[in-house]
């Protein structure tokens, strides 16, 4: 099954074909992609060795159903073409990551904080900004008193915990909202809730 890639982030894709009959490939003068019938368009960069050839390009999926459908056209210089198709499942950009399990209230030395485990769903190792946005009340209908950010650096596939700090606050209980942003700023994740008390 070909690697799950992300939509919304830049994806490099490499593949290899053998020349068909009628495609000359020492005279290859493009090779092309579309995605999910031309949503997305462009050039790919390729080699030729012995009658295979091999290309790669990047790309930035859009949104879109479950699998992106990719098409990957070599031409030659006589207007021969050769055609490989492949379907790619997607991570929706939302779901890059995941909450394996619900986060937890601990404590890191004399400090309280939140044990966030994500899970990597892209195939490519990232480092994520996990926010603990802390509430006085109901998380999201009250004012927030706290935002606390936490980075962990993540393989593709894997977990890894953040502990995003719960100080300075005042003893009490609160409700707090935890979610995965990317360094961009892009949010990577569902938001998780759970009530803490320090």
């Amino acid at each position: 099954m070909p690697t799950t890639k992300t939509n919304g982030v830049p994806s490099t894709f490499t593949g290899t074909a053998q020349a068909s009959a009628g495609l000359y490939a020492n005279s290859i003068t493009s090779i092309t992609y579309s995605v999910n019938g031309g949503a997305v368009t462009g050039a790919a960069t390729w080699t030729v060795s012995n009658g295979v050839y091999s290309w790669t390009f990047t790309v930035v999926l859009p949104a879109s159903p479950a699998y992106a459908s990719i098409v990957v056209t070599a031409t030659d210089a006589y207007a021969n073409t050769n055609t490989a198709t492949t379907s790619v499942p997607q991570v929706p950009i939302g779901q890059t990551f995941t909450f394996p399990s619900t986060p937890v209230q601990s404590t890191l030395g004399i400090y309280p904080d939140i044990a966030v485990t994500v899970m990597n769903n892209a195939p490519t190792a990232y480092t994520v900004v996990v926010f603990a946005v802390v509430y006085s009340g109901v998380a999201g209908a009250s004012p927030s008193v706290l935002i606390s950010p936490a980075t962990v650096t993540v393989a593709a596939g894997a977990t890894g915990t953040a502990y995003p700090l719960l100080t300075p606050l005042a003893h009490g209980t609160y409700q707090v909202q935890v979610f995965v942003y990317s360094t961009a700023g892009v949010p990577w994740s569902p938001t998780s809730t759970i009530s803490v008390t320090v």
